[in-house]
């Protein structure tokens, strides 16, 4: 048997690596002739077959937002279902709060406060029992003349004017 170094020192060829089928050749033929028509007129269907990735793409792309959009709304209905349950609540809580309000100021009469320290040993007291103390306070003010080059004199002022400011004099 003759190897192809010795068939090419003989001068024939192998040439078995270029036979093809027929069956091979008409679908490279075909093929080579669906790519001259996509390029030719891309609306055909064999260029639609080619866009398959783009339509994968679009139909994620589609499905991720239709995703965010019921997530969003689960998410929105959640929120308002919590709002309408805190507002039942502080409803509630008003009520109450308005309950108590009512009930203490029907407590609270000055004809209950007597009648609650005549139970508990209180009695009412009489005008003679009244001590009236009375105050004569004569605020002294004193006006001084101010020279105003003695730093003494300003340093007092400032501290007066920041008492008086603060209402301590």
């Amino acid at each position: 048997m003759l190897t192809n170094r010795d068939r090419i020192a003989d001068g024939s060829y192998d040439l078995r690596r270029f036979d093809r089928d027929d069956e091979e050749l008409k679908k490279q033929t075909k093929r080579n002739l669906d790519m001259k028509k996509r390029f030719e007129n891309p609306n055909t269907a064999s260029s639609r077959k080619g866009n398959w990735f783009f339509v994968v793409m679009l139909a994620a792309l589609v499905f991720a937002v239709l995703v965010i959009h019921i997530s969003g709304k689960i998410e929105l209905e959640k929120v308002s279902s919590n709002t309408v349950a805190i507002s039942e609540r502080i409803d509630e809580a008003n009520r109450e709060n308005e309950y108590l309000r009512t009930t203490l100021q029907a407590m609270a009469t000055p004809a209950k406060v007597e009648e609650y320290a005549a139970e508990n040993g209180l009695m009412r007291e009489r005008f003679s029992q009244v001590t009236h103390i009375s105050v004569n306070v004569d605020d002294i003010v004193e006006v001084v003349d101010t020279d105003d080059n003695d730093i003494f004199i300003a340093v007092n002022q400032w501290f007066g004017n920041i008492l008086e400011f603060l209402g301590v004099s």
